[in-house]
């Protein structure tokens, strides 16, 4: 669920049914007056699937100064297949021990994200169809009322742990 604003319809009138559509999963903060896309949302561990999209083992490394990720090419594959029935991207969480540590979302592009996000261009025709940087993944802290910040530590203390002693932090 979503944290910021309320739900966007409820505050604003839309009858077009396109229209509707597109506010769908949309929240409204009342204090700035504006749209909320691919807000902040909380996951707990009752929330997760039952099966992961992402093994422990796809995940090869966690750049902390770039903040990326590296995954194995069995991941861009399956990325590619994603439907995104919205421009407001797809909810991930990243878990150690079946724990929630951080959430975000996979998006094609980066406009209106505010929240984490792992951007990935994918070309539908042509040479070079595919994702683009095929396996590393760059984690960013979303636009912020219009304002891109850096996602910066600190991390979640577990996660990097786990990281750290399986060798696949690079600090």
């Amino acid at each position: 669920m979503i944290e910021d604003g309320v739900p966007y319809l409820t505050v604003h009138n839309v009858t077009d049914s396109v229209e509707r559509k597109n506010y769908e999963y949309v929240n409204y903060d009342t204090i700035f007056k504006e749209p909320v896309y691919s807000g902040r949302f909380k996951v707990k561990s009752s929330d997760l699937e039952s099966r992961v999209f992402i093994s422990d083992k796809e995940i090869l490394s966690f750049n902390l100064e770039n903040n990326t990720f590296e995954f194995a090419p069995s991941v861009v594959k399956r990325l590619e297949t994603l439907k995104d029935s919205t421009s407001h991207g797809i909810q991930f969480a990243i878990t150690v021990n079946e724990k929630p540590q951080l959430s975000g979302y996979f998006k094609h592009w980066s406009v209106w994200c505010n929240w984490y996000y792992m951007q990935f261009w994918k070309y539908k025709e042509g040479e070079g169809a595919g994702i683009k940087n095929r396996n590393s993944f760059e984690l960013f802290n979303g636009y912020m009322r219009g304002k891109h910040e850096d996602l910066t530590p600190p991390y979640p203390e577990e996660l990097i742990k786990a990281l750290r002693s399986s060798g696949r932090l690079i600090e």
